[in-house]
């Protein structure tokens, strides 16, 4: 039978690692990640581990996020690629990205940057020139969209949006406002954009001002709180209802002001409505 790594304490990369500073991530978790990753087994303790963590740490200023960082994107550990990391993150330094927005794209999405500098550079420059603002937070789920998405798609996206009503201006103002409004499936939009706009009379203009609301699950959440919304506004309780505000509620805050409030008027609305509708987006 042939031997495990994990039976030669002298060379075995889990052992080194738990007198490294990786020493606070959980054992099994740190076993996982390493036999995930054949790679890094072997290398270094003394020239890859301590530096790659010495490294990680100047940038993140964090012993937590940096076992957060290894949790998701094990390589890290490599030198290598941890010298990928932190070069991509002074490239975005060099254009305006504060270090706020760098540590949480390296805390969300670490193999973003353990990509080509010079083809994250192109995806950075593209949304600069977008109009994307580098200081803000959806800074991070613009790049995400970028390197996710090759321009041939993000192009169909847009003309996707189009055909829904969406001039120009429209789509790259929902772009910027909700970047990940590109990653939606075609079917999505379509669905959405058709209930909204054909069903509940919204203008294409006024949901790109709140692109996000094509994100939440149809079946489980627009259709039945708009259900319930027409309920109330038939029986006379409730007459001027903004479909955002009725939308983004959470699920809480929208049982207490939609059907917490009307229950002796209609006690069977929460009936009607979990009939239709389960808690979440």
């Amino acid at each position: 039978m042939a031997k495990s790594s994990f039976m030669l304490p002298k060379q075995n990369p889990l052992a080194e690692a738990r007198v490294s500073p990786l020493h606070c991530v959980p054992l099994p978790v740190l076993a996982q990640k390493l036999s995930a990753y054949p790679s890094v087994l072997g290398i270094s303790l003394k020239n890859s581990i301590i530096p790659s963590y010495s490294d990680l740490k100047t940038l993140l200023q964090s012993d937590e996020r940096v076992v957060h960082v290894f949790t998701r994107a094990p390589r890290v550990i490599c030198w290598c690629w941890a010298k990928m990391v932190v070069s991509n993150a002074s490239m975005l330094r060099e254009r305006g990205v504060p270090q706020s927005v760098i540590v949480s794209l390296v805390m969300r999405q670490p193999s973003l940057l353990l990509t080509n500098e010079e083809k994250l550079a192109v995806h950075v420059n593209r949304a600069v020139e977008m109009g994307f603002d580098v200081s803000r937070s959806t800074f991070v789920h613009v790049v995400q969209m970028f390197v996710s998405l090759s321009e041939s798609t993000l192009k169909h996206k847009m003309e996707v949006y189009r055909r829904c009503g969406w001039s120009e201006s429209d789509v790259i103002a929902a772009f910027l406002k909700y970047p990940n409004c590109m990653g939606l499936s075609e079917k999505k939009i379509t669905a959405t954009m058709d209930f909204l706009v054909n069903m509940l009379g919204c203008k294409p203009a006024a949901i790109a001002q709140c692109p996000a609301l094509l994100n939440y699950n149809l079946d489980k959440r627009i259709i039945p709180r708009c259900l319930v919304a027409g309920i109330l506004k038939e029986k006379g309780l409730k007459n001027t209802i903004s479909v955002t505000t009725l939308l983004i509620l959470s699920e809480e805050k929208f049982l207490n002001r939609y059907i917490v409030k009307y229950e002796k008027d209609v006690p069977e609305l929460l009936d009607i409505y979990r009939g239709k509708s389960s808690t979440g987006p």
